[in-house]
């Protein structure tokens, strides 16, 4: 299993609307992803504004060869995940 990691910052007060994205974008693009396996989502406590997004997949199969090839649904889902995220995909085995 792959584990992706994504450290997004957002603007402060924008947490509401950025939790509603994250639900769009999981259920109308990265869902539907082959090898999508699930996410989680951990919200800051002492910085609210901060966020680990966790999306789990099958393997890097989508495109062999480019390791962040998994990671594009996510960074098209989610807007603010490109402006400001990281990603790290991550052998979860």
């Amino acid at each position: 299993m792959i584990l992706e990691l994504a450290d997004i910052r957002i603007e402060p007060g924008k947490q509401a609307e950025f939790d509603a994205a994250i639900v769009k974008g999981v259920e109308t693009v990265i869902a539907k992803a082959k090898g999508f396996r699930g996410y989680k989502v951990n919200k800051g406590v002492e910085s609210p504004e901060r966020y680990i997004l966790m999306v789990f997949w099958e393997t890097l199969v989508p495109m062999p060869g480019h390791r962040s090839a998994v990671c594009r649904p996510t960074r098209r889902a989610v807007p603010q995940y490109r402006a400001c995220g990281y990603s790290q995909a991550q052998d979860a085995r």
